[in-house]
């Protein structure tokens, strides 16, 4: 099964949930918004 991801250029900051959000698109044009937190982050890259 071959599936595609793109990231487009629209992510932000969400005070609220202390994360980053940002769109992806699948290979079906369906539109998703993936949220990775600032400790993850943190403890993954320092």
């Amino acid at each position: 099964m071959n599936q595609a991801i793109q990231f487009p250029d629209d992510e932000h900051y969400d005070a609220a949930r202390q994360a980053i959000c940002f769109p992806v698109l699948v290979n079906n044009g369906m539109r998703l918004t993936c949220v990775i937190g600032v400790g993850t982050l943190k403890s993954r890259f320092g």
